[in-house]
C-alpha cells in the first residue's frame, strides 16, 4: 500500500541499486518525478539543480515537498554498469477541516 501525506509535508523517496545482493552504484542515476497534474521533471545525480542525494553504496534519496493533492509518481533508473528501473508512488491527502 502506498503512503499518504498532507500538502506541505516533505516526503523522502528512496532508490536502491544492487548487484549480486550488494549495494552498488550505477554509472548514472536518474529520478523522474510526476506531480498529480502530470508535470514530469527528470533529475540526474551529480547534476546542477538535482534533488538526488547519495546515502551509501547503491542507496539514493530525494526529498520532495508535497504541493498538490493526489497521486505523485516516481521512477528511479540506473544506467551503465547496473541497468534497472523501479517505479513507485505516494498520495497527498485532500485538504479539509480537522
Amino acid at each position: 500500500m502506498a503512503s499518504s501525506y498532507e500538502i506541505g509535508d516533505q516526503v523522502r523517496i528512496w532508490g536502491t541499486f544492487t548487484s549480486a545482493g550488494t549495494g552498488s552504484d550505477p554509472t548514472q542515476v536518474f529520478l523522474e518525478l510526476a506531480t498529480p497534474a502530470n508535470v514530469v521533471t527528470l533529475y540526474g545525480y551529480g547534476t546542477a539543480g538535482t534533488i538526488i542525494q547519495k546515502q551509501g553504496n547503491g542507496t539514493y534519496y530525494a526529498d520532495v515537498v508535497a504541493t498538490q493533492q493526489g497521486m505523485w509518481q516516481y521512477r528511479w533508473t540506473g544506467t551503465g554498469n547496473i541497468i534497472t528501473s523501479d517505479m513507485n508512488h505516494f498520495y497527498i491527502k485532500r485538504e479539509g477541516p480537522f
